[in-house]
């Protein structure tokens, strides 16, 4: 299993592995320039084993925002240059990226129209672009060219020419959005013109002795764009035209998954495969490739060359290195919060466990070091980090944990459908401790009595023991679960919800997957499991799936607010296993069976044979009240502050480690 580590030879060019960081939008430029802040990014990850960076740069002022950096001018020679060289220091490889926009937009750049194919708007951003004219296809030809000749006088090391995702180039080929009855539209040939001819351009701007790259999407995945098919048909044609081809899913607007955690690691395999098989290039298979094990089988099955990984990188820059010597690495988990959430809407990307993304310039580790002793109480994920980030400041930290083990509620996390990856959280931060010499003690409950006894020992504490979960105001006679009760039963407990009448109250992330962690264990008994699963067939397992029904209630309008970008994914999971989502409707009453729901004037009764809370936390305040009494200096971070989700939590804690 050492293929990941060898060598490849990409033209005149030899890699050192075959691991590159994917170009990806940061939105951390100014004004086309290559800033420091950026430098420093991308020299981390180079620091961190990558045998190449892509970094996505536009070839015209119109091709990309602002923030991005520019090729166009030569006033951009000298961060290019700078960049290279800060690469190849540690033997690291830089390919630009050449990027246009298209349509991509929800504004004219720089108060100069949006370019397609045919003035079709985009279904994110719905602004009007402009049809390209002969005119404006000549140009954009040439500016593609003179950008990858400028890219190789400067020092880089290769270029990529981006066909992919729904930007410009991509656009041509789909008839969806190339509607053109001249010869750059029409016919599959023709919609293949305009990519063939820039790329032909590149190839003679740069010559035969220098890496051309072209990234696409192996499918649009949109229903009347372009397939596999025509993406086999198009590889075909790139013989001497580029050096290796880059292989994505869809583009942004295909209304699937794309690259969060319900597409399986490694899937768009499936795609390069083909392509590779077709065209007869070398191949770089991109997204969903988060860990080692993904990323050799695709290597070893000969569905890949190379592997492009992206998010990882932003979740730990040392991704390459740390999966090479065997050690924990904070994992992408898929959940795009920080990452394409925020680059859609044109804000500076951000990763939930990785604070110091964008101020690697700056880190914590510049800071003045520290001395003193100081204990955080709760080893979930705001205490982990608190302990990492002030044992990096310099402080002698010892952790109390109540329960056995580290990591708080992610195991509850992890039990959700496709986040099984989340664990790795808890993995990478516990690895994180022990490196840094904390003192972990676990099956350590603090009561008030010990706070009192102990608390002079340390220059401050940390509490991080979470909340306590938010229950309903009055009493009844009903038996009420907790979601995180549900989640750590069993399948009988499981089974009978599902025979019954369910009800979970709350309507965001833990409600909607305690709803799907449900139907995901349908008719399934512990003595049943493996038999039915395995010797069953389907048509017969229907019969015996459950005639009951999970509804959520939600008191807001909106279900699934804190979502984001993954919130019409899972909407879409609830409606196919017939999970009823009730909005604007609050519960009034809860007994032995039923609840009683509100909505606007109009009252309802629900039959509930299982009624789940799953309304969050809110902070347990006792220890502070211990700290306060004794006048000693503490501070609080996660769910012990304000209900808080992972980013909050280990960013709250990250802000704590540089102020104190």
């Amino acid at each position: 299993m050492a293929k990941l580590f060898e060598p490849f030879v990409l033209g005149n060019l030899t890699l050192k592995n075959r691991i590159i960081m994917a170009g990806m939008h940061t939105e951390f430029g100014r004004d086309g320039y290559l800033t420091e802040r950026e430098l420093a990014y991308y020299e981390e990850r180079a620091k961190g084993g990558a045998a190449a960076i892509g970094v996505v740069a536009r070839v015209s002022p119109e091709g990309g925002p602002e923030s991005m950096a520019g090729v166009y001018d030569n006033t951009f020679e000298a961060g290019v240059r700078c960049l290279a060289e800060r690469l190849h220091q540690h033997d690291c490889r830089l390919f630009i990226h050449l990027f246009h926009i298209g349509r991509n937009h929800g504004n004219d750049i720089l108060g100069r129209p949006l370019l397609a194919p045919s003035a079709v708007p985009s279904p994110i951003y719905r602004h009007m672009p402009k049809e390209m004219t002969a005119e404006d296809i000549k140009r954009v030809k040439e500016d593609f060219a003179d950008a990858a000749a400028r890219c190789r006088a400067w020092g880089a090391d290769g270029v990529t020419v981006n066909c992919s995702a729904g930007y410009l180039l991509s656009l041509f080929l789909s008839g969806e959005t190339n509607q053109r009855t001249d010869e750059y539209g029409g016919s599959q040939e023709n919609r293949f013109r305009f990519p063939l001819e820039v790329l032909a351009r590149v190839r003679e701007a740069v010559g035969r002795d220098f890496p051309v790259l072209v990234k696409i999407s192996g499918s649009s995945m949109r229903a009347r764009g372009y397939g596999l098919k025509d993406m086999e048909a198009f590889s075909f044609k790139l013989s001497g035209l580029a050096d290796a081809i880059g292989v994505t899913g869809g583009w942004h607007e295909a209304p699937v998954p794309q690259i969060t955690y319900q597409v399986p690691r490694g899937f768009y395999s499936c795609l390069s495969s083909c392509i590779k098989e077709h065209s007869g290039l070398p191949v770089i298979c991109y997204n969903r490739i988060n860990d080692r094990e993904t990323a050799e089988r695709i290597l070893e099955e000969e569905k890949a060359d190379l592997v492009a990984c992206g998010r990882p990188f932003l979740a730990d820059a040392g991704f390459a290195a740390k999966i090479r010597d065997g050690r924990p690495y904070h994992p992408c988990v898929g959940c795009n919060r920080g990452c394409m959430d925020r680059i859609i809407r044109n804000q500076e990307v951000r990763c939930i466990q990785n604070p110091e993304l964008g101020s690697e310039y700056q880190k914590l580790s510049s800071l003045p070091a520290r001395e003193g002793r100081v204990l955080v109480i709760g080893g979930g994920v705001a205490g982990m980090a608190a302990a990492r980030f002030l044992g990096e400041r310099g402080y002698q930290v010892t952790l109390k944990e109540k329960k056995g083990r580290l990591g708080g509620v992610l195991d509850q996390v992890a039990a959700s459908p496709g986040k099984e990856g989340f664990l790795g959280i808890a993995a990478a931060l516990e690895w994180d401790l022990k490196a840094l010499g904390t003192h972990i003690v676990t099956d350590a409950m603090v009561t008030a009595e010990g706070l009192k006894a102990e608390a002079d020992q340390y220059s401050f504490v940390v509490l991080a023991a979470g909340g306590k979960p938010r229950r309903m105001k009055g009493g009844t006679d009903a038996k009420i679960y907790l979601a995180q009760e549900v989640i750590q039963g069993n399948y009988r407990l499981w089974n009978r919800m599902n025979c019954g009448q369910t009800v979970i109250i709350g309507g965001d992330a833990t409600a909607m997957e305690t709803a799907l962690f449900l139907a995901g264990k349908r008719w399934l008994e512990d003595s049943h499991q493996g038999f039915m699963e395995r010797y069953v067939p389907d048509e017969v397992k229907e019969r015996f799936l459950p005639s009951g029904t999970i509804t959520l209630i939600e008191k807001e309008e909106r279900a699934g607010r804190s979502l984001g970008g993954t919130r019409f994914i899972i909407m879409n999971e609830l409606k196919q296993n017939h999970i009823k989502v009730m909005t604007g409707t609050r519960v009034v009453e809860a007994g032995n069976g039923y609840v009683i729901v509100q909505k606007g004037d109009s009252r309802e009764r629900l039959c509930a044979d299982f009624i789940i809370e799953a309304m969050g936390e809110e902070p347990e305040q006792a220890l502070a009240s211990i700290l306060e009494e004794m006048q000693k200096e503490f501070y609080v971070v996660g769910d012990a502050a304000v209900t808080a989700d992972i980013e909050t939590a280990i960013r709250g804690a990250y802000e704590l480690a540089c102020s104190v």
